[in-house]
């Protein structure tokens, strides 16, 4: 529900509003990305001031959420949180839930004035299953911060994905086709058009990420029998 008013004579608001949604209104409208959601939010906000520059305070309050993307498969569930909304800024308290049968806990900030976006979000995962790419099936556990560049910073505006992965273990086991993969690598690059690339540091995702595995990752298929220790700058 929402009440209040706006003064006509100054624009002064005051507005409440308060009441309770249903995630899954937006699985139509994030379907065509492969994501589905479920879940509650539950908000309760207060909007003061002057009209052009209001005042936003309150929290926002989600209970057993469950986020689904199609690919890579990832599946999070019993999501649970609060954000609170501190007028210029929109601060996440720790949110908790599973990813993958792993934990997962995320905090962030969001300052909400005006100007170019600045954001950073933390996120950690403990004993996520993954299976990406196909048939590489491992255990990771991470630390990692999504931020995007405030002005005057080197990647100013671009979201930068950085932190530690750690395989924990991992497994290929996946029988490897050679002739058809050859052929299905060059049919697919005979489809493919090139196109020039323009840099456009407003756009793209960055990427400072250090992956490392605990144990070797067994390969065991027609190809090859190995033992694989990964460490790598990506």
């Amino acid at each position: 529900s929402v009440s209040g008013q706006v003064r006509l004579s100054d624009l002064e608001t005051s507005i409440m509003a308060n009441g309770q949604l249903d995630l899954r209104l937006l699985s139509p409208f994030v379907r065509g990305s492969g994501l589905s959601t479920a879940g509650t939010v539950i908000p309760r906000l207060s909007v003061t001031g002057p009209l052009r520059r209001p005042n936003l305070d309150g929290d926002v309050v989600l209970t057993d959420a469950d986020l689904r993307l199609a690919s890579p498969r990832v599946f999070v569930s019993d999501l649970n949180g609060r954000a609170v909304f501190e007028r210029d800024n929109l601060r996440i308290e720790s949110m908790t839930g599973v990813i993958n049968g792993g934990d997962l806990i995320v905090q962030g900030n969001l300052p909400l004035r005006g100007g170019p976006l600045s954001a950073t979000l933390a996120a950690t995962i403990r004993g996520m299953a993954l299976q990406y790419p196909d048939g590489l099936r491992t255990e990771i556990d991470s630390q990692l911060t999504f931020h995007v560049g405030e002005e005057g910073e080197v990647l100013e505006g671009i979201p930068v994905v950085q932190g530690a992965v750690q395989i924990v273990n991992g497994s290929y086991r996946e029988p490897i086709t050679v002739v058809g993969g050859v052929l299905a690598a060059l049919q697919a690059r005979a489809n493919t058009v090139p196109s020039p690339v323009v840099p456009n540091a407003g756009s793209g995702l960055a990427l400072n990420l250090i992956v490392t595995s605990t144990d070797d990752i067994i390969v065991d298929n027609n190809a090859a029998t190995a033992q694989l220790d990964v460490d790598l700058r990506v």
